[in-house]
């Protein structure tokens, strides 16, 4: 066993530094190497402290092991991190832990945890497992949160968790889920998590509660965005730019669910642009202030039945492919049919439903404009917004800012742009179509604007933009064209 040993003091002996680096070979296999590369393996515990390590074979932790901030873990291919004891990978925003391939173009075997008593992952970038980059299996419950897992297999998969939470992640660039919950889990919450162009949001498989997290490119053959075969809360969350075969955003596999104040706008599937419900809609677990806009693809809504379905209300269709539903039989027919009005004096349908352009102020968190027909129109059973009025329809209440903003302007399908290289370093190319870019914008992932570039005057169709003073991180370039189009990408900076 490799263990570091944590009982001397720098009052007690003046050479700490050289000894420190003593204590840190006794966790090597070939004390001959460098302090540059600190090979690892086997059974490990006590601390790794803020250097490289190079793990060349499985390491397991039986009893405990502490890893500090800017600690990086370079894996051989297919070696693995099992943990059976107490793991503490706690970095900070300022200085990640890094577990990541070491080689270019090679795959480790991820972070397995198993059996374990305390396990907390925090602040961590965690990239390139050919399985999960982190897999939960009996018995474990650990803390997962401030953390991102990008380009794994897939991101996170839960064999078995009860009563857990995911927060403050980011799921990017992962071939399969950013997240899988078996059936086997339960009482699982994940909120304020960010799922960008990954190979399927969500697949959840057993109750959870999804909060305030974002949806953005993702893609799968069902639910580009999430899919759902259990009873599932969803709340204030935005979709946008996903895409399927069945559900641009959200797959229902004949389960309930609850669907409140959200925005899905601008997702593609060929059945269902931003949900397919394979059976019938739930009169139990209602739809309510939410958002559908611009989306394509048979309907927002596509639903095999719509049998019992009275809690489709207090929502905003709008601009979607092929109207906003598409429903096989039988149905509920008032849906639709502009019968009553609202209490801001809309023309709704008989559960309140209203069919106007939701007119959003950002189209990158698509906030509503001060003359959006969803202030004040959403469920007024919800919890009132901050200002104390009744719920907005969509994920973000309405903020005045004295401004008034015209009809937003259509998506353009986001594979007409591409940028390369993605991963760049100091500068990336976005190639355009046959179109002239007005604007262009780069946020962060928190939608904070960080660059913006007005009245591009162009007729090549590349742009090459300069992140030399950005700090590395994921952000999102939006172009904007002259026509009215608009498109986003997600872009990760590397320095």
């Amino acid at each position: 066993m490799h263990s570091v040993d944590k009982s001397l003091r720098s009052d007690i002996h003046p050479h700490l530094p050289l000894i420190l680096f003593l204590i840190i070979l006794v966790l090597t296999v070939d004390q001959t190497r460098t302090f540059a590369q600190i090979y690892i393996s086997g059974e490990i515990e006590g601390t790794l402290v803020d250097t490289t390590y190079i793990v060349e074979d499985d390491v397991v932790i039986n009893r405990s092991l502490t890893i500090e901030p800017g600690a990086c873990l370079q894996f051989m291919a297919g070696v693995q991190f099992d943990v059976n004891g107490a793991l503490h990978a706690m970095g900070t925003e300022e200085d990640s832990i890094y577990f990541k391939s070491l080689n270019e173009g090679e795959h480790w075997g991820g972070i397995d945890i198993n059996d374990t008593y305390f396990a907390d992952i925090a602040w961590c970038d965690i990239s390139g497992s050919s399985s999960a980059g982190i897999l939960v299996t009996i018995f474990a419950d650990p803390n997962i949160h401030n953390s991102s897992i990008h380009h794994n297999d897939v991101g996170v998969y839960y064999g078995t968790a009860w009563e857990n939470e995911i927060y403050e992640c980011s799921f990017i660039g992962n071939s399969d889920r950013g997240v899988f919950m078996s059936d086997d889990t339960g009482g699982v919450t994940i909120r304020d998590c960010q799922f960008l162009e990954n190979g399927g949001g969500l697949q959840l498989e057993a109750p959870t509660e999804v909060r305030n997290c974002t949806f953005i490119g993702n893609h799968a053959e069902n639910g580009g965005a999430i899919f759902i075969n259990s009873f599932v809360t969803i709340d204030r969350c935005l979709f946008a730019n996903n895409s399927a075969t069945n559900g641009g955003a959200i797959y229902r596999n004949s389960t309930p669910e609850l669907i409140t104040n959200c925005t899905i706008v601008n997702n593609e599937a060929v059945r269902g642009g931003a949900i397919y419900v394979s059976s019938s809609l739930s009169n139990n677990y209602p739809i309510t202030s939410t958002i559908f806009a611009f989306n394509r693809g048979n309907g927002a809504i596509y639903v095999g039945s719509f049998h019992n379905s009275d809690l489709l209300e207090y929502c905003c269709f709008f601009g979607n492919e092929g109207g906003a539903f598409y429903v096989q039989a039988p149905w509920e027919h008032r849906f639709g049919i502009l019968s009553t009005t609202n209490a801001n004096g809309d023309s709704c349908d008989f559960k309140q439903n209203i069919y106007l352009n939701p007119r959003f102020q950002n189209l990158i968190e698509y906030t509503l404009s001060q003359n959006s027909p969803c202030i004040d129109a959403g469920d007024p059973d919800l919890p009132s917004d901050l200002d104390g009025s009744i719920s907005d329809i969509g994920v973000y209440p309405y903020v005045d800012n004295g401004e008034v903003y015209p009809d937003p302007p259509p998506a353009l399908p986001q594979e007409e742009v591409s940028i390369y290289p993605n991963p760049c370093n100091n500068s990336a190319v976005i190639q355009l179509p046959q179109l002239r870019a007005k604007v262009v914008k780069l946020f962060d992932l928190a939608g904070r604007e960080i660059v913006s570039a007005f009245n591009w005057n162009l007729q090549q169709k590349e742009i090459t933009l300069d992140f030399s003073g950005t700090s590395s991180g994921h952000y999102i370039v939006a172009v904007h064209f002259e026509n009215g189009l608009n498109t986003t990408k997600q872009v990760v900076v590397i320095h």
